[in-house]
């Protein structure tokens, strides 16, 4: 099949490049456009669409369960990849040569894999979607959002599973009813370090019959009714749609998002719930805070805090009282000679290791650009294979304190190389 009907403007400079598409199903795209290439599996494509950017370059966009790849329509390979693929999924052609000869940036749907409706609005109405939800198992069971994730993955209908990325997720056997909306895939991330703290955050992707904008509706109008007085937010945009409402601690938040500059239309609206309550029992550690040692610290600046969320980190606890006594609120690097400890603590929270655990300190500022800008504070621990992010602060507010740090922790401080907030 030929692709155009006439010439594209861009066509006498062609970029050069290869794709391929093997007989098990991989394609490769390597080529001039290099940000852009990519190995991914055909066999878990969703979506299909010509895009066609601002500076009037062709793609052939695919999206897969776990990838993007944007295939340059002048790639060696192309025509023949192209008839695969339409052939096996069922592209749009007419639409494909419509468009594929424009003269502006554009974005065409050609594809989209159509998912079946994974979720139910129940007529009965419930009151107890601020308490937790209820397992749809032949026994109903019914889990308050405060279980600790040590007892819910004890549930025989729980589990817990790694997934591609290296991330463990948790899923459900059965569906979930959160009020009176059945959810079939309802999940979680499991952060393995913080077992005993409450999910943070649920989340799935919905689904209706025709893949549309419909879900974010009809979700809408039932967490309407669930919601708190004056609890409601969001914005509807022509390129996104977003509800939230806040119901006894718990924040729960619908996201449609459509074609637009910067986004595509995934045919879902994605729902989340969020545990926004606070478990103060989790920042308390009654064993070191009883034998604590101030030997010696060094103060900060008040902008500086700790970065990271105690729900999902347990390193993360709060400022030692004795701390307190010592220098207030004031943000503190101290060290504990008698129990062989550093702290980093800001005006509420506190990271502890041990001295021998931490082999290096680092400072990466992040310049300003599209955001504000920000710095880092950095540990390189021994049973890390990436730097730790323990404190944060604005642009260029620990280079000061380096040297001082140094002499303090015993440990070398070094600079990252600087980026930008974008």
């Amino acid at each position: 099949m030929n692709l155009f009907t006439k010439t594209p403007q861009q066509s006498s400079q062609k970029p050069s490049g290869k794709v391929k598409l093997s007989l098990s199903g991989t394609l490769t795209v390597r080529g001039h456009f290099s940000i852009y290439d990519c190995t991914c599996k055909v066999t878990e494509l969703e979506a299909a669409y010509l895009v066609i950017d601002a500076q009037l370059d062709r793609f052939l966009f695919l999206k897969t369960a776990q990838k993007q790849c944007n295939i340059s329509l002048y790639y060696q390979g192309f025509q023949q990849v192209y008839d695969q693929l339409s052939k096996k999924f069922g592209f749009d052609n007419a639409l494909f040569q419509k468009y594929g000869c424009a003269n502006e940036p554009l974005k065409a749907c050609i594809w989209r894999k159509i998912y079946p409706a994974n979720y139910h609005i129940l007529e009965a109405s419930f009151a107890d979607v601020g308490k937790g939800f209820e397992i749809q198992q032949p026994q109903k069971k019914f889990i308050s959002w405060d279980l600790p994730l040590a007892e819910l993955k004890k549930e025989k209908k729980v589990k817990i599973k790694r997934n591609s990325f290296g991330s463990h997720h948790l899923s459900f056997a059965y569906p979930i009813r959160v009020g009176n909306i059945l959810l079939d895939n309802l999940t979680a991330i499991v952060y393995q370090n913080r077992m005993e703290a409450p999910v943070p955050k649920f989340f799935t992707q919905c689904y209706d019959k025709n893949n549309t904008d419909q879900s974010y509706w009809e979700l809408k109008k039932c967490l309407e009714k669930m919601g708190e007085f004056g609890s409601t937010g969001g914005y509807e945009r022509a390129d996104q749609k977003h509800f939230s409402v806040n119901i006894n601690g718990m924040r729960l938040e619908l996201t449609y998002t459509y074609d637009s500059k910067n986004g595509f239309d995934s045919g879902s609206t994605s729902f989340g719930i969020y545990n926004c309550r606070e478990y103060d029992d989790l920042l308390i550690d009654q064993v070191y805070e009883a034998t604590i040692e101030i030997s010696d610290q060094i103060l900060l600046p008040d902008d500086v805090h700790i970065y990271g969320d105690y729900k999902k980190e347990k390193s993360i606890r709060r400022r030692p009282p004795k701390l307190v006594e010592f220098s207030g609120e004031q943000p503190v690097i101290w060290i504990d000679r008698k129990n062989k400890k550093i702290g980093f603590a800001g005006k509420a929270l506190s990271v502890i290791y041990e001295i021998e655990a931490i082999q290096q300190i680092a400072v990466q500022n992040i310049l300003p650009a599209k955001g504000g800008g920000y710095s880092e504070l950095k540990l390189s621990l021994k049973k890390n294979r990436y730097y730790k992010t323990v404190m944060m602060a604005n642009c260029y507010v620990f280079d000061n304190d380096v040297k001082a740090i140094e002499q303090l922790t015993g440990k070398p401080v070094k600079f990252l190389p600087e980026t930008m907030d974008v």
